[in-house]
């Protein structure tokens, strides 16, 4: 398996993603993710967010596995720029593998690469799975918010 940014191309899946990570939050019938949101929020001029993908080391767009879409924040308490991770997923068949912690460490990298100085993300208090995943990872779980963030070392 290998990580790479989404294309175009990746949108179906992408869209499958999103709906399977809605229903896991018991948002599906609420859900209002379309293909064409996806590619305005990821592809175009108005691009709002980034987003990369878990697939075959061949990186084609055949059977991803996992996604991971960021956002770029301020955050005026630090005074410095965090990364939102907006929707992190594995798909069921790849979880228990490895496969979330290496997408978890990419996001870290990238958050380092592009001069970020925390990391957070949101997660629904009955999701219980991906509560005990972000424990595991050592985020400090902020009182309240149902928030996690991270703050990573820059070397600065």
């Amino acid at each position: 398996m290998k990580i790479r940014a989404a294309v175009e191309n990746d949108l179906d899946d992408l869209l499958e993603m999103c709906l399977a990570l809605a229903e896991s939050e018991g948002l599906v019938q609420g859900s209002l993710v379309t293909k064409a949101y996806l590619k305005r929020c990821l592809f175009t001029q108005a691009r709002i967010a980034k987003c990369f993908v878990l697939c075959d080391e061949s990186g084609t767009t055949k059977a991803l596995s996992g996604m991971l879409m960021v956002q770029m924040m301020m955050d005026t308490a630090l005074g410095a720029n965090v990364l939102h991770i907006k929707d992190f997923f594995i798909k069921e068949a790849y979880r228990n593998q490895g496969w979330g912690r290496k997408l978890f460490d990419f996001a870290s990298a990238y958050a380092r690469r592009e001069g970020c100085a925390a990391m957070i993300l949101g997660v629904h208090d009955e999701n219980v799975q991906a509560l005990e995943f972000y424990d595991s990872l050592g985020g400090e779980r902020i009182k309240g918010l149902g928030f996690y963030k991270w703050v990573l070392d820059t070397g600065a």
